[in-house]
């Protein structure tokens, strides 16, 4: 039975406003290819080009949030290697220096301090550069993005309004599945970002430890 416009509407709305808030980006369930054809199959060619609109929107969306993790890793690893030069320097010359005393039990403190810095240091600039990595994005051939099969169905359509949406049709499960692989890829980037960002809040732990133990060791020496 057709849905009328008003009932539609319902729908959107009280499904909208049923989501719960989740605190964390819940994973988007995507169509199979056979199942968005059969959707679009019966689609009015109007709001087929709109939806062929929202799709390529979509796919540059996902382009720009690829950016946007790749420059948040990018201003990690700077303010991360920076970081991380100071505290290796300052540590070594500490080490060499008090040498004859290394047997006092909060020295010994400072230096596992010391070396967890280190260690979530390298953890975090190893997470963000696989952020920055070059990734294997899905790329279009010729002949992906000019079928000669639908380009021949679209000239042999009844007029112009049907074999617009017939290439519209192609076009937009085409776009869905640049955007799947796109975003899978996002995903995995997000996730060692997420990864680094946890390491560098350990390192920063570990760095604010050392440089306490060394204004201790400055006060009661």
């Amino acid at each position: 039975m057709a849905t009328s416009l008003p009932e539609a509407t319902a729908i959107l709305v009280n499904g909208a406003s049923a989501e719960p808030l989740h605190r964390k980006p819940k994973r988007i369930r995507r169509l199979s290819r056979a199942g968005l054809t059969r959707r679009l199959e019966r689609t009015n060619p109007l709001v087929l080009a709109h939806l062929h609109e929202m799709q390529r929107s979509r796919v540059q969306d996902e382009a720009d949030r690829g950016v946007r993790l790749e420059t948040k890793a990018s201003t990690l690893i700077g303010a991360n290697a920076l970081t991380l030069a100071i505290v290796s320097s300052v540590g070594v010359n500490v080490l060499v220096k008090r040498d004859g005393d290394l047997k006092e039990g909060w020295l010994f403190v400072m230096i596992l301090a010391y070396a967890a810095a280190v260690f979530f240091g390298l953890a975090t600039g190893w997470r963000a550069l696989r952020v920055v990595k070059v990734a294997d994005y899905h790329k279009l051939d010729d002949d992906d993005l000019f079928p000669d099969d639908v380009l021949t169905a679209a000239d042999d359509a009844k007029n112009s309004e049907e074999g617009l949406a017939l290439y519209h049709r192609f076009s937009a499960v085409c776009a869905s599945k640049i955007l799947k692989e796109d975003s899978a890829v996002n995903d995995k980037k997000a996730a060692q970002l997420g990864a680094a960002q946890k390491a560098f809040t350990w390192f920063l732990t570990a760095v604010g430890l050392l440089a306490s133990l060394s204004i201790l060791y400055a006060v009661f020496r």
